[in-house]
């Protein structure tokens, strides 16, 4: 039996509360990560990807954010959309994090940590 994917994500459609009502940003994304795979994902400007990354976390706003029926991601075979809050807050950061994109704020993952730092100060 072979191991589960690192990451899967089924079906995911996701649907947010915006001025002038709902609006579906992420439509059916599916996606597969093994163990050792590097993957990019790619696409126009506002085509969901920023999205897409937020949800394997669930650090979309939850007021504002329902995850359409038959979506699933699963992180390491465990279910990411059920997934209670107290373990949600264990997994992030020790078992799986996100670089977000605004260049200004982020950190470089090639870089040590202390240099970026100093660099700061």
């Amino acid at each position: 039996m072979s191991a589960p994917p690192v990451l899967a994500i089924d079906a995911l459609s996701i649907t947010m509360l915006a001025e002038g009502g709902e609006h579906r940003v992420v439509h059916d994304v599916s996606l597969r990560i093994e163990a050792g795979e590097i993957v990019g994902l790619v696409g126009e400007s506002g085509s969901g990807k920023s999205v897409t990354a937020l949800s394997i976390l669930r650090l979309l706003p939850t007021r504002k954010t329902r995850y359409e029926p038959g979506s699933s991601i699963r992180l390491l075979d465990k279910d990411m959309l059920s997934m209670p809050a107290a373990e949600l807050i264990r997994m992030r950061g020790c078992v799986a994090s996100i670089i977000f994109q605004e260049p200004m704020t982020a950190l470089n993952p090639v870089l040590r940590i202390d240099h970026q730092m100093l660099e700061v100060i």
